[in-house]
């Protein structure tokens, strides 16, 4: 019987009896045991036996299956799937062409400022899916229970969720314009089926005008499925991959004064990159006085250190976001988060620095 079968056979005969403390009890037990088998006798230590001590967790009397070990979540169709698409070069092409017509039309500018949420302090894009799902998904809940009285509701909710995605897609092709790779595979294949629910969508609208309600309904059904379809890549783009998430959330920096550099190395007007506790900053000198700020954009990991100075701002090398030197707060997009800004000092002709109050998962380990 093999370790996965055991294990399992002693949590169902503990659940039967209605004593789940038993039943962790046991499967520690029966791990420790096959464990000890395996390593000649000596102590659990950390290895591929060790996930099975959290096979079942006890909520009151319920069960919850443990997250699966990276080499069995790897193989689930969906994941495997979407990972095969980051690699489908044969992508490219058409995802460069297209990504040089969104460019041209949504330059860098108060437009996609607009479109990236940088007004907002957060991408806008997951704030506007919201309505035309919702619109759509009240559609079909009308349809299927609602009645002959609910129809002409139902068709203003599909004709208000189309409406609604056109600046949900314009948002959405913001923030992909500047991906590069995997993620704007995965993104374009996002896009399209998303696309392909809105004309699914307008179709079912149009139906329903001309009196074909079998049809409308059939059409956004499908166009349910496929805005499902589109969601789960979007986000793969969001979870997996960190599109649209701040580059620098698990970023620490000293939290004591920590020295960085000498200050005859920080010149006046020019950004300087330093290294300290794994994070890069740039250090930066303006009529005598020293700042220091997250070297990695929030935006998407641009240099900074790389970067122009401009009127008290620091701007991107990549997509020309920029940042206030004082507090790094963003002046101009497509950047939506500030960039983290350490205190800064000189003493004794060198430069330390340290950060300020940290955000709450900078300090988790990663």
């Amino acid at each position: 019987m093999s370790r996965d079968t055991s294990v399992r056979s002693v949590a169902r005969h503990n659940r039967r009896l209605h004593h789940p403390e038993r039943a962790l009890s046991a499967i520690q037990a029966k791990v420790r045991t096959e464990s000890s088998e395996t390593q000649g006798g000596g102590e659990l230590t950390h290895s591929r036996t060790t996930p099975w001590l959290l096979l079942v967790m006890v909520e009151g009397a319920g069960w919850v299956e443990p997250a699966l070990p990276e080499e069995t979540r790897k193989n689930v169709g969906l994941y495997q799937q979407t990972e095969k698409l980051e690699e489908a070069e044969g992508l490219d092409p058409v995802a460069e062409t297209v990504q040089g017509a969104v460019k041209a039309v949504i330059r860098p500018g108060r437009l996609k400022d607009v479109l990236s949420g940088t007004w907002l302090g957060h991408p806008v894009h997951p704030l506007l899916v919201s309505a035309p799902i919702g619109a759509w998904l009240s559609a079909t809940l009308l349809d299927l229970t609602g009645g002959h009285e609910s129809e002409k509701a139902a068709d203003r909710l599909v004709g208000a969720g189309v409406l609604a995605a056109l600046p949900t897609a314009a948002s959405g092709a913001a923030d992909w314009s500047d991906t590069l790779a995997g993620e704007r595979r995965i993104g374009l294949v996002h896009a399209l089926g998303n696309y392909a629910a809105v004309a699914l969508m307008g179709a079912s609208w149009v139906a329903r005008r001309r009196g074909r309600r079998s049809l409308g309904v059939g059409l956004s059904l499908t166009g349910d499925v496929v805005v499902g379809a589109a969601g789960y890549l979007g986000g793969h783009l969001a979870y997996n991959q960190g599109v649209g998430v701040d580059t620098t959330a698990f970023e620490t920096g000293p939290e004591e004064w920590t020295a960085v550099a000498s200050e005859v190395n920080v010149l006046e007007g020019e950004p300087s990159g330093v290294d300290v506790d794994g994070v890069r900053l740039v250090l930066i000198r303006r009529d005598g006085e020293l700042f220091a700020l997250a070297a990695r954009c929030t935006h998407r990991g641009g240099p900074l250190d790389e970067g122009t100075l401009e009127d008290g701002c620091i701007v991107c090398p990549w997509h020309k976001s920029a940042f206030r030197i004082d507090d790094g707060s963003v002046v101009r997009g497509p950047a939506v988060t500030p960039q983290p800004a350490y205190e800064v000092r000189a003493v004794d002709g060198m430069i330390e620095v340290r950060r300020r109050e940290p955000k709450g998962l900078r300090t988790a380990a990663v």
